[in-house]
């Protein structure tokens, strides 16, 4: 291909070798009466490592760009070792029964695992989230019934109280600066915006009254239950779809 190369002989040393090494002095020994040229390291100090037969190597080296730079095609022995390595059931099998000899061999006296062997694992994963998606649902709708009769008894007056103090819980969650409003009329007017203040005020006196003992009539129940209704709704469209999705479990 045009390109100079070069074959080399020498030594491969590792990292952890390195950290194992000693440094030796700049006033003995300089980098540059070992090394001459470009870097990718960098200028560094000398480090001596114990090397063995073991450690000798033999690489190409490409002149690109310049320069002559190492051109490692041998593969890292890491490579083979993967080849030999269990897929994930296997060693989940191995898992299961105990088995912690960690052999990755072909002996066909291990344990062989596979879905259709433990099926039952499928069924108790399955059953499991089952049941906490019921659960999870099932507080959902027992909080859901519990508010709903809440406010559907037969006493008008604890139906009213009971669906406003919903409206305010709901509030709360929705925005912090509604736990300031300290009487039914700053309540009332954090849900009517832009309404009419005589309105507000009127309801708000309503409202009142029937906190501290006051009753309520048939046809009142019905105006009033009407008016709350319209105002949460109302307010409920303002909230963000993310945060009445949140609110929604916890109300």
């Amino acid at each position: 291909m045009g390109i100079p190369t070069r074959y080399v002989e020498g030594y491969a040393v590792d990292y952890t070798e390195v950290l194992d090494g000693t440094m030796i002095d700049e006033e003995q020994f300089s980098y540059d009466d070992y090394y001459s040229g470009s870097s990718e390291l960098g200028r560094t100090a000398v480090v001596q490592v114990d090397v063995d037969d073991g450690g000798a190597h033999a690489w190409i080296e490409a002149f690109i760009r310049g320069r002559w730079q190492v051109v490692e095609l041998t593969p890292p022995s890491s490579e083979d070792e993967d080849e030999t390595q269990d897929d994930f059931w296997s060693r989940f099998g191995r898992w299961l029964v105990g088995d912690d000899s960690g052999d990755t061999g072909t002996d066909t006296t291990g344990i062989a695992f596979s879905l259709g062997n433990a099926v039952w694992i499928i069924y108790v994963l399955a059953g499991c989230i089952a049941f906490a998606v019921l659960l999870f649902v099932g507080r959902i709708a027992v909080r859901k019934i519990v508010r709903f009769v809440g406010y559907h008894r037969r006493d008008k007056t604890g139906n009213v109280i009971a669906y406003y103090r919903y409206m305010c819980d709901y509030a709360r969650l929705a925005s912090d600066d509604f736990s300031k409003a300290g009487n039914h009329r700053q309540q009332l007017e954090y849900f009517c915006k832009g309404a009419d203040p005589a309105e507000t005020e009127d309801l708000a006196a309503y409202m009142e009254g029937i906190s501290y003992g006051g009753e309520v009539s048939g046809d009142e129940y019905v105006q009033r239950m009407g008016e709350l209704r319209v105002l949460f709704r109302s307010f409920r469209r303002q909230v963000p779809f993310m945060k009445r999705i949140y609110i929604f479990r916890m109300l």
